[in-house]
């Protein structure tokens, strides 16, 4: 199976990426490593995480303070948001597709 960032998440994560950097060097690359083992567990069982409609999902990442917002495609996992704990809560409903 395949995934797919929407622009917004794709942003998110390198804000985050280059934030981190910003506080130790290297520490953004490490977040995203995280990122990537995160989407690794998701392609394996998209239906085992937290469950935020019929198609949506989230996922927390083990070291980071940040969910991966995910929809379940027939084809393919579409990653929405790249989500702080702290952040408002359903932001990125509108990035959603029916």
């Amino acid at each position: 199976m395949k995934y797919t960032f929407v622009a917004s998440a794709r942003a998110e994560l390198r804000e985050a990426v280059e934030f981190y950097n910003g506080r130790r060097s290297g520490l953004g690359e490490e977040l995203s490593e995280e990122v990537r083992r995160t989407i690794s567990r998701i392609l394996q069982n998209p239906a085992s995480w937290k469950r935020l409609s019929e198609n949506t999902h989230q996922c927390r990442l083990d070291r980071f303070p940040y969910f991966l917002i995910y929809q379940r495609k027939p084809d393919r996992i579409r990653i929405v948001a790249v989500a702080h704990f702290r952040q408002r809560p359903g932001y990125w409903r509108n990035r959603l597709n029916p």
